[in-house]
């Protein structure tokens, strides 16, 4: 190596550089979490969006995948029905029975809390 003090010269700016990028991505990083939790303490619906969630967790797979396919990523019956592999008749039952268990699911916690 010709120069290697250019070279020590060039590395040291780099990690210099790598260095001061992390601690500004960190302090982006804790901004955003410090926001974050502060909208979820205003955010009415956050209780509910929960519970949601976790009703759906509790379907069995072939219901809350196509309770997912529907709503969520808002695919038709035909193209749920595809992406399953099953005919769209049963698309349509599994997402019947899947709303009554979510229903029932979300009914239990609400009525605790004194909600209807």
């Amino acid at each position: 190596m010709p120069a290697p003090g250019a070279w020590v010269h060039r590395v040291s700016i780099n990690l210099a550089n790598s260095a001061f990028c992390r601690a500004a991505a960190r302090r982006r990083a804790q901004r955003r979490l410090l926001a974050g939790t502060q909208t979820e303490h205003r955010d009415a619906d956050a209780g509910d969006a929960v519970a949601v969630r976790q009703a759906l967790a509790a379907l069995p797979t072939r219901k809350r995948t196509a309770v997912v396919l529907r709503y969520y990523l808002g695919h038709s019956v035909a193209e749920t029905a595809e992406l399953m592999g099953v005919p769209q008749g049963t698309v349509k039952s599994l997402v019947a029975r899947a709303m009554v268990d979510l229903r029932a699911g979300l009914r239990g916690p609400a009525t605790e809390r004194g909600v209807r």
